[in-house]
Formats: C-alpha cells, structure tokens, sequence
C-alpha cells in the first residue's frame, strides 16, 4: 500500500463499526478493502466490503 498519510481521508456510515467516529468518519489512517468470500459477481455490493470492520 502506498503511504498518502494526510492527505485523504475516509467517509464511513457503518454504525456498528468500532472505527466510526461521529456517524460520518473512519478513525482508521487506511482501510482494506476485500470482496465477498468466493464471489466474483462484479456487483458492487459483493465485491467492494470493508476488510478493516470490527464490530463495536
């Protein structure tokens, strides 16, 4: 991964996700995203999961 440390930052509104912050922000300095477990459906949904969600 290459280092862009301060200079983007990462819009979140998953709640139930230990990293939000405020309803609207990621406390993360860089997330992984992953797609579904066996899924190569091409549908964003499936294929564009947030690989660092802990839940609260």
């Amino acid at each position: 991964m290459s280092d862009k440390t301060g200079r983007q930052s990462i819009g979140c509104e998953v709640t139930s996700c230990r990293y939000n912050s405020h309803g609207s922000e990621c406390d993360l300095h860089s997330i992984m995203i992953r797609p579904c477990q066996n899924c190569c459906s091409g549908k964003a949904e499936d294929e564009t999961l947030c690989g660092s969600y802990e839940a609260k």
